[in-house]
């Protein structure tokens, strides 16, 4: 009898200790999930799934380029994971056939992404405000009007909103009733000084962007938005920026600043001396009439940023001179300097402790100023293009044992110089353009044992499948592109992709021009569970090798573009044995008679 009691009370302590522990493991194993009902008839766009919770002072100008997984088609009912985001970029037919969101629940969609659809008026706004848990609403073309922009009154969880430029002007009132509203994209040539009165008042934005626009005087209007975090003026053409920048320079609180392609100069950066808090600012410029508004003299005004740690100044007149003079910019992590600096202005550099990432594009800079670089203590990312850098100076550069990621454009380095890069334990990305590999081809690469990027843009000579087999002993490879742009260079054949098959750990692979590749070479990837995308553009796999690859590996994504034909290539005609070809001649235009 105490036996038996005695099994049963251990019987029961059994229990207590394991049930806890095996229902813990089955609710672990089954997450829930949610169903989202779209049309069955048609797809209206893509899906993607995005991770919560949203870092607290994100930056929503970003949001598309935010880690995402995508999750297919728009069609029918699709269950995605209860507790993430879900991201619906609508297609330019989603309206066709029907209102898209008929079957869906209020609180379906968090992101949603117009920017293909270019057909949004008011009733689709209409529309979009059933979904009232939307949190980020982008529109890239559209009409809207002052009644139109009244439904979105209702979004109260709205944080991000992309407007296009042609919203009437009225209709921005209703925008102070969106209390959660954190950002504001509204650009484009048709902002003007008058429209922005309206965005004055939204006292709760932290970030604005009017990219684009002809915003002039009308900037005196955002004195009052003490909270902005994040201005955006990218692109704006107006002749006086430099004077209308006096309205903005009490906005101490703004960390990013982008003035990207405007006519900003030495005088309006003057306006920014009292933004201490900046960490983030871009005045480089792509149009070279207007490129040298920004000089040396310009840099003083710089000085006392101290929380600087991004700087562009890409396409500028700064020379080495201006380079010395921030010098004292101890926080500055990142810089991109223009054409105008040289071998001197290295000097500069080295002395920048904290500096980890560097952009340089410019014909003074040679093997010599590889040496004064090559003492950067803590340089991660560098960026050289259309610099005279030698073999030889790239071997200066294996000192910077913390270097991660390193891009050579349109230098004269050649393949045998690359053979140094594996003196460089740390680096993991490389991308190369417009570079002789010689005879030897890629075997200089297959010692960078750690790589795991490889961009190889414009390669002179021909690219062959034992090219391949030497990029096959790089296995740490998890995303390789090579893009060939002469497509005679390309001899890569279905026996060239059975080299890549060595690569374990690839996810991504982007070959452009490989004419010799079928369904045969498609196979050899069949083996590799870890790949997510391939690209193989104009190839011969066909639809049939496709659907084989993706049964083998659920939720790959295979990418094949076609030949572009050329446009007015007439046929040639040739007279078959025993018939003639006649040619027609051209119909005659009826003449249009005149109205007496």
């Amino acid at each position: 009898m105490r036996r038996a009691k005695r099994t049963i009370l251990i019987a029961m302590l059994i229990c207590v200790v394991f049930v806890p522990v095996c229902s813990a493991k089955a609710n672990r194993g089954t997450a829930k999930t949610r169903v989202i009902h779209f049309p069955k008839d048609r797809s209206i766009g893509w899906l993607y799934q995005v991770e919560r919770p949203l870092p607290k002072d994100c930056l929503w100008h970003e949001v598309l380029v935010w880690e995402r997984k995508r999750l297919g088609e728009a069609q029918g009912d699709v269950r995605v994971p209860a507790d993430k985001m879900l991201r619906l970029d609508l297609g330019k037919n989603a309206w066709k056939g029907g209102r898209p969101f008929a079957g869906l629940k209020p609180d379906d969609i968090q992101i949603l992404n117009f920017y293909q659809y270019s057909h949004a008026g008011d009733s689709v706004l209409k529309d979009v405000a059933r979904l009232t848990s939307v949190e980020v609403l982008f529109f890239g073309e559209g009409n809207f009007s002052e009644r139109g922009l009244k439904h979105l009154t209702v979004l109260k969880q709205l944080k991000a909103l992309s407007l296009p430029g042609r919203t009437h002007s009225r209709g921005l009132t209703y925008l102070s009733k969106l209390p959660s509203l954190e950002y504001l994209c509204f650009g484009g040539p048709m902002v003007t000084d008058a429209k922005i009165v309206h965005i004055g008042r939204l006292t709760s934005l932290t970030q604005l962007s009017l990219g684009g626009s002809k915003v002039g005087k009308g900037l005196a209007h955002l004195k009052g938005l003490k909270s902005l975090r994040f201005l955006s003026l990218a692109a704006t053409r107006n002749e006086h920026i430099d004077k209308h920048l006096a309205h903005i320079a009490e906005l101490t609180n703004i960390e990013e600043f982008d003035l990207g392609d405007t006519l900003v100069g030495d005088a309006g950066l003057e306006h920014l001396k009292g933004m201490i808090k900046l960490k983030k600012l871009n005045i480089g410029n792509r149009y070279y009439s207007v490129s040298h508004n920004i000089t040396d003299a310009g840099m003083v005004h710089l000085n006392n940023l101290k929380s600087l740690e991004e700087l562009q100044l890409s396409h500028t007149g700064v020379t080495d001179i201006g380079l010395a003079q921030l010098a004292g910019l101890n926080a500055l992590k990142k810089l991109n300097v223009g054409r105008d600096v040289t071998d001197e202005g290295m000097s500069a550099l080295a002395k920048m402790k904290s500096l980890e990432d560097l952009n340089i594009s410019s014909p003074h800079v040679t093997d010599a100023g590889m040496e004064k670089l090559a003492q950067c203590p803590h340089l991660k990312f560098l960026n050289l293009g259309r610099c005279p850098v030698t073999d030889r100076g790239l071997a200066r550069l294996v000192k910077l044992k913390t270097l991660t990621k390193l891009s050579l454009r349109r230098t004269q380095v050649t393949g045998s110089g690359l053979t140094v890069l594996k003196e460089l334990p740390l680096l993991t990305e490389f991308n190369v353009h417009n570079i002789d590999f010689g005879e030897a081809g890629m075997a200089h690469l297959a010692g960078l044992k750690s790589l795991e990027r490889l961009w190889i843009y414009g390669p002179e000579g021909k690219i062959t499948d034992d090219d391949l087999a030497d990029l096959s002993r790089v296995t740490s490879l998890k995303n390789l592109q090579i893009t060939i742009l002469d497509s005679s260079q390309s001899l890569i054949t279905d026996q060239g992709l059975a080299h890549l098959a060595n690569l374990k750990a690839l996810e991504s692979l982007n070959i452009h021009s490989c004419q010799k590749v079928t369904d045969a070479g498609l196979r050899h990837f069949e083996g590799i569970a870890s790949l997510k995308r391939l690209r193989l553009d104009f190839s011969r796999i066909t639809k049939a090798g496709i659907a084989r690859l993706k049964a083998k590996i659920p939720g790959v994504e295979v990418i094949v573009q076609r030949p572009v034909p050329r446009r007015n290539a007439q046929p040639e005609l040739r007279n078959k044995p025993g018939r003639t070809v006649q040619r027609r001649s051209p119909r005659p235009r009826p003449r249009l008679r005149r109205r007496r």
